[in-house]
């Protein structure tokens, strides 16, 4: 005897990503080491409009948020010096790191032309469909990433 059968809609939240390095599109990617030429690069994303995106550079706090549009830009306020940096991008419990080589004579060229990096999903929340069924002695939970149906 079927009890009861309840069903909620999935609620999909925004993701949150990096989209380009000093205007350069990465297109999403995630990497563990990004390179580029200019030594104050912009870095610019998405995340779920009027959140706080808390950027890191190496081990220095900064903050910005996303707008209405759902796109967030940080630009380092002072030049940062030629090498390494540690970068890591956070929003609403997910994260982003990874090393960031600035100097024209510091990029490894070829890595950059090897394309590197994996063009994966939006990082996103994932909110259960929930089933109800039997005579009250089961649940069934369902899930679904951000973007499917």
């Amino acid at each position: 005897m079927l009890a009861a059968i309840l069903l909620v809609n999935p609620a999909y939240a925004s993701g949150f990503n990096l989209k380009s390095i000093g205007g350069v599109n990465v297109d999403g990617r995630v990497s563990s080491h990004w390179y580029h030429t200019s030594l104050q690069p912009a870095l610019a994303g998405e995340a779920p409009g009027s959140s706080a995106v808390d950027v890191i550079i190496d081990g220095q706090a900064y903050q910005t948020a996303a707008n209405a549009a759902e796109e967030w830009q940080f630009t380092p306020p002072e030049p940062l010096s030629a090498g390494d940096h540690s970068v890591v991008l956070k929003n609403n419990g997910s994260e982003i790191s990874f090393t960031l080589t600035l100097g024209q004579e510091n990029v490894n060229w070829d890595e950059v032309s090897s394309g590197g990096g994996e063009s994966l999903p939006t990082v996103g929340f994932l909110f259960p469909t929930l089933f109800l069924l039997g005579a009250g002695s089961g649940l069934t939970i369902l899930g679904r990433k951000a973007g499917e149906r």
